[in-house]
């Protein structure tokens, strides 16, 4: 809702717009006092001398973190728990969307056998 209380207009896939808190809006705030937290005190003078300005880091804004793994990785990145990172402008030709199944069973339905159908033995009759 806008400041008269009516419904924001969305962009052309149904998106709401969204814009940042200016410092005069977040002035009367109690969570927090500056518009654009996420970059908060980041830049200043000790941080550019720590982390050395200007050098490929992925302590930015443009990092981003991506899991799992893909045909060309090793066992070690399947794993759920593991996390890469990579700037938010560089592709790779591994990163690229999942194939995720919507259902399981056979592909005619719930009711039909799938998959390898092995014979049971049969129980040996004993004779006397």
């Amino acid at each position: 809702l806008d400041e008269d209380g009516k419904p924001v207009e969305k962009d052309s896939l149904g998106r709401l717009k969204y814009r940042y808190v200016t410092d005069e809006e977040a002035a009367n705030r109690d969570n927090y006092k500056t518009g654009m937290a996420y970059n908060y005190l980041d830049g200043d003078q000790q941080s550019e001398v720590f982390y050395d300005y200007g050098r490929h880091t992925l302590i930015s804004d443009k990092s981003r973190v991506y899991k799992g793994g893909s045909w060309a990785d090793r066992a070690y990145w399947l794993t759920p728990g593991t996390r890469r990172f990579k700037d938010e402008d560089k592709g790779d030709r591994t990163i690229g969307f999942r194939c995720a199944m919507i259902r399981m069973g056979a592909p005619t339905g719930n009711d039909a056998e799938s998959g390898n159908q092995f014979k049971t033995k049969r129980s040996r009759r004993t004779r006397r």
